[in-house]
């Protein structure tokens, strides 16, 4: 779609029709009244992920993380491990809800939610 055709209004509210994963979830918890403009909010996504892409995460970001049918519960463990290593502020606690709620259906899923 050609945003230069469109007011910079239509930019604005266009633009997350064009985003997912974290870049969308970013976007979502912008505060209300935050950007004036498209090209604030251009520069505000640039430096968010492109300039900024070793920043550490929230318990949000992880609970995108997901074990694909074909990926194996060790892959997606350490993948879950690294980005985990990454988050700041989260507990142990919400960091195993995000684990486990992003499980496919196996005996391990089975086996942790039964002893909780």
């Amino acid at each position: 779609m050609a945003y230069w055709m469109h007011t910079d209004e239509e930019q604005c509210l266009l633009f997350p029709s064009t985003l997912s994963g974290g870049a969308l979830n970013w976007y979502c918890r912008l505060p209300p009244e935050t950007v004036d403009s498209f090209e604030e909010l251009r520069k505000l996504f640039v430096f968010q992920h492109i300039f900024q892409t070793d920043r550490l995460h929230s318990a949000d970001d992880l609970y995108i993380i997901r074990q694909k049918p074909d990926k194996s519960l060790r892959k997606y463990a350490g993948c879950f491990s690294h980005e985990y290593s990454r988050c700041a502020e989260v507990d142990d606690e919400t960091a195993l809800k995000a684990f486990t709620a992003n499980l496919c259906d196996c005996f391990f899923k089975y086996m942790i939610n039964a002893n909780t």
